[in-house]
């Protein structure tokens, strides 16, 4: 069989014991991931293999913690005052229940410790670990915060030339790297670049998106590089119904100390350039 992490390896395990996933199975699927660069339990999903139910049940197996289907909870709305919104994204969870001592967490996943401290340190509360699948704890997220996400940076505007090679969360190229002059709405966690000419067929088919991007911007006086994750894309219409070039959202997951302090600087020029005063 294919490699698999010694997580992958327990999800594995543990389809196999509930009978979702055979011996056969298991190696087309660990060999698809490893082709493909996705994690095990984003290509069991994506590939139509199994469930998002099924795989986030066998997680929960393989954590051993118990799972639940949001869509089957009436999530309370005060809830979502218990935490600033981007402390529950950044550890990717959502709470949904709570008696005043004890708080129900949903998560993909097994929390790091130090994150259920936090949690517990924040609410004042016991916290509770449940699995739950990934796109459930995601909408449960945003409607809980519905109409009062923040932004999390000033957005400025710039244009500026672009380099993308879009890419897997490990790596694996998808297409060829596009260069374009670009507009860009720009912040210190994230871009949206419009003016984008092309993108790879893999990523527009994408959904829910599952593709990452380097990205170089390429500034006469600052060159930033980072690895963003793509967060949305929108072809539209012109009058006629003729395509128009892409518009890209791109949320930034890895970048250099370096790269950040030019960021920073190319974030203030572009500020002064839509503010002279």
């Amino acid at each position: 069989m294919a490699t698999l992490s010694g997580k992958d390896r327990k999800l594995c395990d543990a389809l196999m014991q509930m009978g979702l996933l055979d011996a056969q199975g298991a190696e087309k699927a660990a060999s698809g991931a490893k082709f493909s660069g996705e994690l095990f339990s984003q290509y069991l999903v994506r590939s139509g293999t199994l469930s998002a139910a099924d795989v986030s049940r066998a997680q929960a197996q393989a954590d051993g913690l118990p799972w639940v289907d949001l869509a089957a909870v009436e999530i309370p709305v005060d809830v979502g005052e218990l935490f600033p919104y981007f402390t529950l994204k950044d550890y990717g969870c959502t709470p949904f229940g709570d008696d005043g001592t004890v708080l129900k967490v949903a998560a993909p996943g097994r929390l790091p410790p130090s994150a259920v401290r936090d949690l517990e340190n924040g609410s004042r509360r016991k916290v509770e670990c449940y699995v739950a699948a990934e796109g459930q704890v995601q909408e449960a997220l945003k409607l809980l915060y519905q109409g009062r996400i923040p932004r999390r940076f000033t957005r400025y505007e710039l244009q500026v030339p672009v380099r993308v090679q879009f890419c897997s969360r490990l790596g694996k190229p998808i297409g060829a790297e596009i260069s374009a002059l670009v507009t860009l709405n720009i912040s210190q966690g994230g871009l949206a670049t419009f003016g984008m000419p092309s993108i790879p067929a893999e990523v527009a088919r994408s959904i829910p998106l599952e593709a990452w991007a380097r990205v170089t911007l390429e500034d006469p006086d600052l060159t930033v590089q980072a690895l963003c994750r793509l967060c949305w894309t929108r072809r539209e219409d012109d009058d006629g119904g003729n395509l128009k070039q892409w518009i890209l959202g791109m949320e930034i997951a890895e970048i250099s100390g370096p790269d950040q302090e030019r960021l920073v600087k190319l974030c203030a020029k572009a500020a002064k350039t839509t503010d002279p005063a």
